[in-house]
């Protein structure tokens, strides 16, 4: 019975899967048993990788070796690195490569329809994420001064984002003696980047 019962659940999930426009999994996941059963030799025509600048190289290797005939590989090798729980320096060094970086680090070019040679990566260069001030020194330091910041971010303070008022009132000092030009809430309010000493 229990076999019986077995047997549908991955005929019920091999049906799934080979009839889904996408499917998702992290990149050891893709090396399971599912998709095995699914028989998915071949079914991918694109596999994702997000993060993969973040991925050890091994790991990136299951996805890719599951069928897919294209592959795009998504992450920001300059930002954090993959963890490695090891103090070991060869197994830093021997791990600490991962994929993304290795073909960025070798100008992987491709031909396009006309046999024109084109470069295999590409950056996005415009942050939705914070203000200029803090992104232009991310891009002076890290990009080439090659990221710019959308309008929708540019210029945004901290008292256009959620319940920053309120928090900004518990924060600021309740004496006015206490309280400088560079503390009052509206001041702080409006600021890019507010640091708040926790331990002190």
């Amino acid at each position: 019975m229990r076999s019986e019962i077995r047997k549908r659940e991955q005929k019920v999930v091999q049906e799934l899967i080979q009839g889904a426009n996408v499917v998702l999994a992290t990149n050891v996941g893709a090396g399971g048993s599912i998709l095995a059963k699914a028989s998915t030799d071949g079914l991918f025509d694109l596999v994702v990788i997000d993060e993969a600048a973040q991925a050890l190289e091994a790991s990136c290797w299951i996805p890719i070796l599951r069928g897919g005939k294209r592959v795009v590989l998504a992450g920001d090798h300059c930002q954090l690195p993959p963890t490695i729980k090891s103090n070991s320096p060869p197994v830093i060094k021997g791990l600490g490569l991962t994929l993304f970086e290795r073909i960025m680090g070798q100008e992987a070019v491709t031909m396009d329809r006309n046999n024109n040679t084109q470069s295999m990566s590409r950056m996005l260069g415009v942050q939705y994420r914070m203000h200029e001030n803090i992104a232009n020194w991310a891009s002076k330091a890290m990009y080439s001064g090659n990221l710019e910041s959308h309008e929708s971010v540019k210029h945004r303070t901290l008292a256009q984002l959620p319940n920053v008022q309120s928090i900004v009132e518990k924060i600021t000092p309740s004496s006015s003696e206490s309280m400088t030009a560079s503390t009052e809430p509206a001041v702080l309010a409006g600021s890019t980047l507010l640091l708040i000493d926790t331990a002190g």
